[in-house]
């Protein structure tokens, strides 16, 4: 008969504690994540096929969109730690799966074989007049092939934009404010096809920021990859120097607008670093009216509101298969703006 002290029993109970290691059963966890997590975060991965159809046009399928799965795995491993160790939070944790990518062999002659880069953007927030703007100039390039040592130019690309053309009336930025023109919405478009342009690593012709700060475009990514347009006026360019022909596919999917290029990788990568922000600039305190004769008496329409302006600066840096290495710097500089109306001819000074 052994007698143990009140000490002696608490240290061999701790140790006996301890020791048990509480598991989760595979099988359950998995008909808990299809009940309870699936339908929320895994996506199947969308394949793309392109191929020519009789008339030797191109045909895009499909959006080639990659899916997304939870690492199950990881999951039970992560939920065992935190109830042994008493975490109050687990982070899920994904995998991409690629999306197939199909081309004809008739297409791959050409020169267009594989997926080369993508551009993205979010028009989370935007009105409905904005969103038919951004899916008619997204499915208006769509298709389109840039040739070898091409300069694109997105105006001449995009044609007019007036009602003919299945546009709507929404803001835009001009000289008079921020008013309701034909179009309005397109340098979403034009932003979504600069960013594929960067990530490409092909050279920037002509680009220019917006005058001040949308906020649509800091959704992705942030501040300073943004590329205004204005038919007739500020155009989108840049030049394909991979050697072989880049075909274009654009997309909308919910609130997201997607570029994609499709051609021959030469094997340069690409590397962002950015935004880095600077010289902030604050708007005036006054209101600032404008007489117009399109206002009514008594009327008061904003065309600006008042916003914060800075400097935004990325830099790209671009590694060629052999080891050069080019950096740029992409500097977008934003204006404070001021809070502007119109008003009814004879009232500016009243309103």
């Amino acid at each position: 008969k052994v007698l143990l002290t009140e000490e002696q029993i608490s240290r061999e109970t701790e140790s006996v504690v301890q020791e048990i290691k509480i598991t989760i059963d595979r099988e359950k966890l998995n008909e808990f994540i299809n009940n309870e997590i699936s339908q929320t975060i895994e996506r199947e991965a969308e394949a793309v096929s392109i191929s020519k159809n009789k008339e030797g046009k191109i045909i895009i399928t499909g959006k080639g969109s990659d899916g997304i799965k939870v690492q199950r795995g990881v999951l039970k491993q992560s939920l065992e730690l935190a109830i042994n160790e008493k975490i109050t939070e687990v982070e899920i944790q994904t995998g991409t799966i690629k999306a197939p990518v199909v081309i004809s062999q008739e297409v791959r002659e050409m020169g267009i074989k594989e997926l080369v880069a993508i551009g993205h953007t979010s028009f989370y927030g935007s009105p409905a007049n904005r969103v038919h703007n951004i899916k008619t100039g997204m499915e208006k390039l769509n298709g389109t092939v840039i040739n070898a040592g091409q300069i694109f130019s997105f105006s001449e690309t995009i044609g007019p934009v007036d009602d003919t053309t299945g546009y709507k009336k929404e803001l835009v930025i001009t000289k008079k404010g921020t008013i309701p023109e034909y179009g309005g919405g397109l340098c979403q478009v034009s932003t979504t096809l600069y960013r594929a342009a960067i990530f490409a690593g092909l050279p920037i012709v002509e680009r220019a920021p917006h005058s001040y700060v949308v906020s649509y475009y800091a959704q992705i990514l942030g501040d300073g990859l943004d590329a205004t347009v204005y038919i007739g006026g500020q155009d989108l360019k840049f030049s394909n120097d991979t050697g072989f022909p880049i075909l274009i596919q654009g997309y909308v999917e919910d609130n997201n607008a997607y570029f994609k290029f499709y051609g021959t990788s030469d094997g340069r990568s690409v590397k962002l670093d950015g935004p880095y922000k600077s010289n902030y600039r604050y708007p005036p305190k006054e209101v600032l009216y404008t007489e117009d004769p399109s206002v009514a008496p008594g009327e008061k329409r904003l065309v600006e509101k008042k916003n914060t302006g800075f400097d935004a600066l990325w830099y790209r840096t671009i590694t060629r298969p052999e080891g050069t290495e080019t950096k740029e710097e992409i500097l977008s500089r934003y204006r404070a703006g001021q809070e502007k109306y119109l008003v009814a001819p004879g009232s500016a000074s009243n309103p």
